[in-house]
């Protein structure tokens, strides 16, 4: 086998060179891709964006009332400690019979809280796989 000939070899070199410079120069040109919807499909993401701003909108709202069983909440524990301090001196029946209400209230109160929360949280998955379902279509 005849081994080229350093000419050869820069000759080859520089062809090399000129074609990544003329690949490199290349422009194509970009593809455009229109998506033709039936009306159906468009009233259906219109009412799956509709229906997602809204549970948007519950969200939010549930924030600003878990903000406020927060602040029940601390409140729940300073007058448990007040409760803690009367039950270190002396505790009565009325006072267990009141604390055991307020842990029950506060109990059904995270319960219902747990509940619609997951009621959401199904909504929204729900929304998106209908969502992935159209975008795949």
């Amino acid at each position: 086998m005849n081994q080229p000939t350093r000419e050869e070899f820069d000759e080859f070199k520089q062809e090399v060179r000129q074609e990544m410079r003329q690949l490199r120069e290349q422009i194509t040109e970009p593809i455009k891709i229109t998506v033709d919807r039936p009306p159906s499909d468009s009233l259906l993401l219109q009412t799956i964006m509709t229906m997602v701003g809204t549970h948007a909108t519950d969200l939010a709202v549930l924030k600003t009332d878990t903000q406020g069983v927060k602040a029940d909440i601390k409140a729940i524990r300073e007058s448990q400690a007040d409760f803690r301090d009367k039950l270190q001196t002396m505790a009565t029946k009325d006072d267990l019979a009141a604390i055991e209400t307020a842990i029950t209230l506060f109990s059904g109160l995270a319960t219902n809280m747990r509940t619609e929360m997951l009621a959401i949280s199904s909504t929204q998955e729900q929304i998106l796989k209908l969502l992935q379902q159209k975008s795949g279509e």
